[in-house]
């Protein structure tokens, strides 16, 4: 067995992984296909941040060949990632008590490599994820981030109803960006 290997010969999982795979089965019926938008959606709303396009595109491969990821293309949606029956059953094994905790208890269940300090380079031979482009994951974070900022206006509204005005827009209405994390 080659390092960086699992027993079953696909590339070990990382804690990366770990986090796309909570993303992946992060909703109420993670046997229905998710678009990329509403991936982005969950992997903040898990861990507060959004993944790279290397995260992306080389981390769902190694989900793909653990058995735990099937991808599709969609004529409506593009490309939608759909959880398997693996994956499904062993997202229900977790019983996290907290948001975080679920991260926490995927890593172990996955048996994701944990990050050294500095992080170790994952393995990349299954190259990146065909039909998705930067440009597809750009699209789905700026998607997210419309979603975000609809679904936050009456919460802003409430807030300077409460504390007035502070964001310093002139017309009192508070702009929410939403951006990639440096890759």
């Amino acid at each position: 067995m080659s390092q960086g290997r699992t027993r079953a010969s696909h590339p070990a999982l990382t804690e990366s992984d770990a986090w796309l795979f909570a993303a992946l089965t992060e909703r109420p019926h993670p046997d229905r296909p998710v678009n990329l938008r509403d991936f982005v959606d969950n992997a903040d709303w898990l861990n507060r941040a959004i993944p790279t396009f290397d995260e992306m595109s080389f981390g769902l491969p190694r989900l793909a060949a653990a058995g735990l990821l099937v991808v599709e293309q969609d004529a409506n949606e593009g490309l939608v990632l759909r959880a398997t029956t693996k994956a499904i059953k062993l997202r229900r094994l977790m019983k996290a008590k907290a948001l975080g905790d679920d991260l926490q208890d995927i890593d172990e269940a996955i048996r994701a490599a944990a990050h050294p300090e500095p992080e170790r380079v994952e393995d990349r031979s299954l190259g990146r994820l065909p039909g998705l482009g930067a440009d597809d994951l750009d699209a789905a974070i700026r998607e997210h981030g419309e979603r975000i900022e609809e679904l936050s206006k009456p919460y802003i509204a409430i807030a300077q109803g409460r504390f007035g005005d502070r964001s310093g827009s002139p017309d009192n209405e508070v702009q929410l960006v939403c951006t990639r994390r440096p890759r």
